[in-house]
């Protein structure tokens, strides 16, 4: 941060600083009230410049601070039951001796290819994920080396003559039922004449 604290312009008292890369200047009517923000301004930077973790902690030691952030965001007790068991019986024992800064994508894909169903390999990924995009947050790495490691399958689009197939024509007996269904409503009986061959 490289401030201007205490510059008088038009009669106000200016902070002009910058802060994680972005300008902040705010006008203050008297000299207190812009040294006190400028205060803060520093504070805050000087938290987030020191993580609050230490930054080689392995995964098993980082799991608790993990699930105490969830609860302290009033994660319901299911969810807290599952994410307890993924961690204590997938994650943990085969992640948890990494430091969390060493976990590569690579690793991360492993470990959850070898995982057995399909509902355990999501839900494993999903915990997993939430705990190292925490990691983010407390800046031990920068970036979350399993975030969409598990995409949604795409259904392949088909195409006209597939579509086509799928139609089933009705037979005559279904069409008799149907145009006297129809024939209380003169215009939908009348767009409804059609010609079933046989």
């Amino acid at each position: 941060m490289c401030p201007s604290c205490g510059a008088k312009r038009r009669g106000r008292w200016v902070v002009d600083a910058y802060i994680h890369g972005h300008r902040i200047v705010r006008s203050f009517k008297t000299k207190r009230e812009a040294e006190d923000y400028y205060a803060e301004l520093r504070d805050e930077r000087q938290a987030k410049a020191k993580p609050v973790v230490n930054a080689f902690v392995r995964l098993r030691e980082y799991a608790p601070r993990f699930l105490a952030d969830c609860k302290a965001a009033e994660m319901a007790p299911s969810s807290m039951r599952l994410y307890t068991g993924m961690l204590e019986k997938h994650i943990i024992p085969e992640l948890g001796d990494l430091q969390i800064r060493e976990l590569r994508r690579p690793r991360v894909r492993t470990f959850l290819q070898g995982l057995g169903g399909r509902g355990t390999r999501k839900a494993s990924h999903s915990v997993l994920s939430g705990l190292l995009a925490m990691a983010v947050d407390d800046q031990i790495i920068s970036s979350n080396p399993a975030r969409d490691l598990i995409r949604r399958r795409r259904v392949k689009a088909k195409t006209a003559g597939e579509r086509a197939r799928d139609v089933k024509a009705m037979n005559r007996n279904q069409r008799d039922r149907f145009l006297a269904a129809a024939a209380g409503e003169p215009e939908l009986y009348t767009a409804s004449l059609i010609e079933v061959p046989g």
